[in-house]
């Protein structure tokens, strides 16, 4: 194809990339099927059903930004449900709806996570794994509860799925702000936060964990199934409550780990609090700061910059707009140390990312290839995505929006303010630079 004849054609592809919201009566069936689509399964029916059907990236980036139609009837009030994963493990948890909801807005959710791990498995039917949620309950979001007990804590692998799955229920029952979904636990459950925050902050606006500690993630005999790396905390906002008279966890023995967290770029509000234990009783007093600081941090969708390290890129591979795709020394290996906690850990591979525009910076050590996925809310796909990799350009040129990339980051995600529209595959330069240099103001931190 003549070079001018391809460019008008991609113009006109991408012309629809930035259209108005779709209207009820414009949906195509297809992608209404696959909006409305109850499980995996349906998804995938649907997402192929809409690959046949003709309809243009424009005409369903429109319809994924809108979203589905949410039932006016949806339950308020508390109620309790139970998810059975692949492995057949039941997972509990239950959510409290404000009685004043309504779809006709998106409403903020907190996500919860209690204390107690060290249990045999919960009942589903009395939800008595958070005490007193009437406590933290409230006519201005959506609360979430999860459960989990000694076969299942939060530092392990299937509760990081399980959240994910709890989450995408939520969505499509209710209509939520995406961007405003904060997450919070108490004792294992303030541990958990700080390692949900390690291994998969990405659905989450802001995390705020309470009297527990980060060096529990590191003693073996507790299991945490992957590495916790500091530098993935980068540019992320928490607030931490540390009572200085607990004696599982005093307020002192948790400062080292903050003044660490904060030298790889977490934002830290540290409100260690005199003459409490391991306890909550200062909860009244500090309610209205948790409110104001989560109302402080939403999320944004697509970050300029970004920090991600990992050992294992099949199970903790993606942040945001970054995925890992494999590990391995390379021969322009930025001069990137590790950040994994105390030293320990098994080789990993680290990539600091930076966007201006339709330029994107990437420095990295251990890691041979990654995926960049793209979203017209934040690239510019008429114009050519330069991207330079530890000083070398990897890539100067268009990426043609793709219905399938679309759909298939839509199902997995289920989100509609991080849609992405192309998704770029790169692999570490070997030879070359002549790139721009990486900029100490391009950190996250």
């Amino acid at each position: 194809m003549r070079p001018s004849v391809r460019a008008a054609g991609l113009a006109l592809l991408l012309a629809g990339l930035s259209v108005a919201p779709a209207a009820a009566h414009q949906v195509p069936a297809s992608l209404a099927r696959f909006l409305a689509a109850p499980d995996a399964e349906a998804r995938a029916a649907a997402r192929t059903e809409v690959l046949e059907s003709g309809v243009d990236v424009g005409t369903a980036l429109a319809v994924l930004r809108t979203g589905r139609d949410y039932d006016t009837d949806a339950p308020t009030g508390r109620h309790v449900f139970v998810r059975t994963d692949e492995n057949g493990v039941r997972f509990p948890w239950f959510v409290q709806v404000p009685s004043s909801y309504t779809p006709e807005r998106r409403w903020p959710v907190r996500v919860y996570l209690h204390g107690g791990v060290g249990r045999a498995t919960w009942e589903a039917g009395d939800g008595s794994w958070w005490r007193q949620p009437d406590r933290v309950a409230s006519e201005a979001y959506i609360g979430v509860f999860p459960a989990a007990w000694d076969e299942v804590p939060w530092w392990s692998q299937a509760q990081l799925e399980n959240l994910r799955e709890i989450l995408r229920v939520v969505r499509r029952t209710w209509n939520v702000d995406e961007n405003r979904v904060a997450l919070s636990g108490v004792s294992d459950g303030g541990t958990g936060t700080w390692w949900v925050a390690f291994r998969d902050p990405t659905p989450f606006a802001s995390f705020l964990p309470f009297i527990g500690h980060p060096i529990v993630l590191l003693n073996p005999a507790v299991g945490a199934e992957g590495e916790p790396y500091p530098a993935n905390l980068a540019g992320k906002p928490f607030l931490v409550i540390n009572g200085e008279e607990d004696r599982l966890y005093p307020a002192r023995s948790v400062d080292p780990f903050i003044r660490e967290f904060a030298s790889f770029g977490a934002l830290i509000e540290y409100r260690p609090k005199r003459g409490y234990g391991h306890e909550t009783g200062w909860w009244p007093e500090e309610a209205a700061r948790m409110d104001a600081f989560i109302a402080d941090w939403p999320r944004e969708p697509h970050p300029r910059c970004l920090s991600w390290e990992t050992e294992s890129p099949e199970a903790a591979g993606r942040t945001a707009w970054l995925r890992i795709d494999a590990l391995g020394a390379t021969p322009l290996d930025a001069a990137l140390e590790g950040s994994a906690l105390m030293g320990v850990g098994v080789p990993s591979g680290r990539v600091d990312a930076v966007r201006d525009g339709n330029d994107i910076r990437l420095r990295s050590s251990g890691v041979r290839a990654l995926t960049l996925l793209l979203s017209p809310d934040a690239f510019d796909l008429l114009q050519p995505v330069r991207v330079t990799w530890n000083g070398a350009v990897v890539h100067d040129a268009t990426v043609p929006p793709s219905l399938e990339t679309l759909l298939r980051w839509a199902e997995r995600d289920d989100d509609r303010t991080m849609l992405y529209a192309a998704e770029l595959h790169l692999e570490a330069p070997r030879t070359g630079r002549g790139g721009p240099a990486w900029r100490s103001d391009d950190a996250c931190r």
